[in-house]
Formats: C-alpha cells, structure tokens, sequence
C-alpha cells in the first residue's frame, strides 16, 4: 500500500470524509508544500520523499477506508503568509469535523520517526513442566495520554487546541493504541477502565459549541457537521457566566503549552474561539483572547508561574506584535484569572476595534503612528483612574512572603502609587499587590518620575480565592501613557488594592477619565 499520493485542494462547497493528523514537526522540517511545490504535489508526491510517520498515517486512513488526509505541512503553503492566516483560523473546522484525529503521540523525533514501533520484546520460560523452554511475548506498560508529561507532542499549544476539537482520536502510543472521545479515554493494557480526558474541557457537556449559532464549515470539511452525527449538537446552549469561566480556564492550560514560534501565541487558539463563537450571543465579538461579552473581567489577567519554554528556547522579556492589553502578547508567560470576579459598574467601555487574527510582525508594529496603533486594536473606557509617579525608592517589608521578586515589584508599585489612608477613603490597614506583565518589573518600562495610572476594573470579594490568596478588593490595570495627544495607555501590569482582615472596606477614590488602550 505504497505510492499514489497528491495534494487535492478541493472545490467550493464540496464535502467528505476525511481524517486529520496530528502530529510534532521536531527538529527536522516535514515534508512541506511550498508556491514552487504546489502544482508539483498536485501530480503526485514521491512515496519515498514522504516522511516514515506520514506513510504510517497514510496506510492507516486507507485501512480505514477514507481517501484523504489532512496535513498542515502539506495542506497549508508554508511560505505564503496570507494562506497561513486565512488557514489558522480554518482549524476548528477542520479537526472538529474530521472523522478521525491520527495522533502521532510517541514520535518524539517528529516526522520522521514510526507509529508502529517493533519493539519484538520477548522472555524465555518454563512451558509445560517437562523442562521445555517457551517464548512468550511481552510489553511494558506505557504512560497514558492522560500523563502528557511523558510526551512531548501532548505538550504542544497546537496540539493542545487540536485536542480539544477533535471528535475521535486515535493515540498511537509507546506500547500500545489509546482511544479519546468527547468523553472518555480507553487504553489497550486495561480495556474495562476508561479514564477522564482534560477535565473540564474535553468534555462535550461542558465545551462543546451549542446551536446557537448555525454551525459553518469549510469547503473541506465533513458533511456531518461540528455539533456530532448528523449535525446534532452535544450540549444545549451555554450560560454567559459558564462560557467566561470556561474560556478563561483554557486560556490558563493554554498558556502552559509550549510553542517554536512565540508569535503563534494568539493564532494557536483561533480554533477554539471560532468554536466558543458558536455558543455565544451573534453580535459578541473576539478581540485577540478577549471577548467583547465578558471584556472587563478578561482584561484581568495575570502573569503567574514560571515561564513555559521549547527544549532550548530562553525567556523573551520582549512583547510581542499586537495590543498590549491581549495576554497574547506576552511570551511564554502563564495567565490566570481571579477565581470570583464582578466588574466595577462605573466602567463603560465606549469604543472597540479588534485588532487582526494574526498580528502583523514586529517590524511594521514598530513603527506604527499612534492613529495606526488604535486602528490595529484598541479598547477606550471610561472608569476611575488612580494617578502616581513611578518611584524605585524602598517601599515597606510585606508580610508572608520571601520572595525578593515579588518585594521588588510590589515596592516600586507602593512607593509610584499613594497607597495612603487619603487615597483608600481612610480607615483601615490597607495592602496591594502588583504583579507586572515582565519580570524586569514597571521600573523598567516607566522612568523615574514618569506618570503611571491605576484604572478599577472589578472586585475579587471572597476572600483567597485570587491567584496570590490574598482578599484583594480591587483590581485593576496599571499604565502609562504613551500618546498624550490621543490619550493612548499601554499596559504594564495587574494590581489588587486590598484592606486586611477584620476591618471594614472602604472604596478607593480616583479620577473619571477617558483612556484608549493600545
């Protein structure tokens, strides 16, 4: 069962079964299309150019019966830019409607390694008693996929997203085949056992798109439609609390995948927003990890934890290309949400401008004008400001902590902010927390002296439920101004100001102003 095998791009409308696969491009690149191999691969493509773990997958979906095979090295031209934007986004379609995912969960070495290992593990014994010696074959017993620490392709933001939107998926594993649904995972070694898979999240109750919004496949997908069989969707419609809570859980395991390229960070989730789209109101709009439904709470997110780097990649402490209120312009950092939240009612949010699905590189966001900066993706509200001016000078020990990172950061917030009784309202010992976008902290983004601002976002009000454990009251942005003509802000860090234990909150006073976020 070799030999045969084209690129087919198919036509508008066109529908059929197909099966995806899954796989960790490794050190060595796959086989790619590229503008000079198109119409080459178009004709037919040498087996023996094809990689070991693609021939693997290709004789698996023939066994199966099903003529084609999506590969995103093959299916998307690799040096096109504008075919890999439009395609990103394409992937909740495609793995969703797959009728099988292929996962090449052991090849550790990418492409070029096998889905069928022959181990031929074998041990001599004792047969019938009589001194006759007999083989027996034998196999060790493997990790399961639900410990994606022992592998790596399981460890991947793309994977990850292809995880989660796949019907079936088939693991072809170190020992053995693993079976995952929309419910359940079932390995060879211990066929009466099933076990959970991503609690939570791939779990048709409690993610899988509802019909509230007809669902839109592409040219290439299955005709049995995103929602199941026949087109007959999982679950009934989301409540708006439930989907914000599960889109910002997903974000959090998101965020701790690891990726090549830090400038995937926003288009490695694009399938699942377009499938979290489907179960929320038509008019809702995505803002590069954000969502217009539930913007004031999105914005609170927080670096936490240590960075999450590729086997020999450093930390960047640089942003990259897009707004700098998305998360996903911050490399390699894991975000987290307050657990309990409620947005400050005095907060209106007056204009949006979605920034593209796919930035533009570093080079044209650097020399952007402010107007081109606020066309390219912006957010302007109205709410209370707390003004300051960045300040490095020492600010006073916190308690319950021995961490010089976080005396650090926090410090050079106390000292640029009047954390005072006037400013708290009086009354009460008050207490805040800062956590910056870097670690290099503001200091290193505001100058000495420079104006700094806290602008109220909500409350966190049951107490040790945030990130840190601490009952913080408010939180909010800080940032600094970088267009004072347009009134430009960009975003430094997260801060909480909160009031200890057993004495009576008071509210924070501040400014109303106009800010746009870029």
């Amino acid at each position: 069962m070799t030999g045969g095998v084209r690129l087919y791009e198919s036509t508008a409308g066109e529908t059929g079964e197909f099966i995806a696969l899954s796989h960790r491009w490794g050190e060595t690149q796959p086989l790619t299309t590229t503008k000079a191999t198109l119409d080459k691969w178009k004709k037919g493509i040498p087996w023996v150019s094809v990689p070991h773990a693609f021939q693997d997958a290709i004789t698996v979906a023939r066994k199966l019966g099903v003529r084609y095979l999506w590969i995103d090295s093959l299916c998307i031209i690799q040096d096109d830019r504008q075919d890999w934007a439009e395609q990103a986004p394409e992937m909740c379609s495609i793995y969703s409607n797959a009728f099988l995912t292929i996962s090449a969960t052991r090849c550790d070495e990418g492409c070029t390694d096998t889905l069928f290992p022959d181990f031929q593990r074998s041990v001599t014994v004792k047969g019938d008693g009589k001194g006759k010696e007999i083989k027996v074959a034998v196999r060790v017993e493997g990790p399961h996929v639900s410990a994606s620490t022992h592998y790596p392709l399981l460890q991947r933001a793309w994977v990850f997203q292809e995880r989660l939107l796949s019907r079936r998926i088939l693991h072809f594993g170190f020992d053995e085949l693993n079976w995952e649904c929309m419910e359940r995972a079932w390995c060879e070694c211990d066929p009466n056992t099933s076990y959970p898979v991503l609690p939570h999240l791939k779990s048709a109750k409690s993610r899988n798109p509802s019909p509230l919004q007809e669902s839109k496949s592409s040219s290439s997908s299955s005709s049995s439609g995103s929602g199941g069989e026949d087109g007959v969707s999982f679950t009934t419609p989301f409540t708006r609390p439930g989907n914000h809570k599960t889109w910002r859980e997903m974000i959090y395991w998101y965020t701790q995948q690891q990726l090549t390229f830090q400038s995937d960070r926003g288009p490695a989730i694009l399938g699942l927003a377009r499938e979290m789209a489907q179960s929320r109101p038509k008019d809702v709009i995505y803002l590069s990890g954000l969502w217009s439904d539930s913007l004031i709470g999105d914005l609170a997110w927080e670096v936490t934890g240590d960075p999450v780097l590729s086997p020999g990649k450093s930390k960047s402490d640089e942003r990259l290309p897009g707004p700098t209120w998305s998360w996903t312009t911050v490399p390699n950092a894991i975000c987290l949400w307050p657990l309990n939240w409620e947005d400050n009612p005095a907060v209106e949010i007056l204009d949006l401008i979605p920034p593209p699905e796919v930035p533009a590189s570093s080079a044209a966001s650097s020399t952007m004008s402010g107007e081109g900066r606020r066309a390219a993706g912006s957010i302007t509200l109205r709410g209370k400001v707390v003004r300051g001016v960045s300040s490095n000078a020492a600010a006073p020990v916190q308690k319950n902590t021995s961490q010089g990172q976080y005396l650090r950061t926090n410090g050079w917030f106390e000292a640029s902010f009047p954390v005072t009784q006037a400013a708290t309202g009086g009354g009460g010992e008050w207490f805040s927390h800062f956590v910056p976008d870097f670690r290099e902290g503001a200091a290193a983004a505001v100058p000495e002296g420079g104006e700094v601002f806290w602008l109220s976002l909500g409350t966190n009000p049951v107490e040790g439920t945030n990130p840190s454990n601490r009952p913080l009251q408010e939180i909010g942005l800080v940032l600094r101004c970088v267009d004072t003509k347009l009134q430009l802000y960009e975003r430094v860090g997260l801060a909480g100001f909160g009031q200890g234990r057993g004495n009576e909150v008071g509210g924070l006073l501040g400014e109303e102003m106009v800010v746009c976020l870029v």
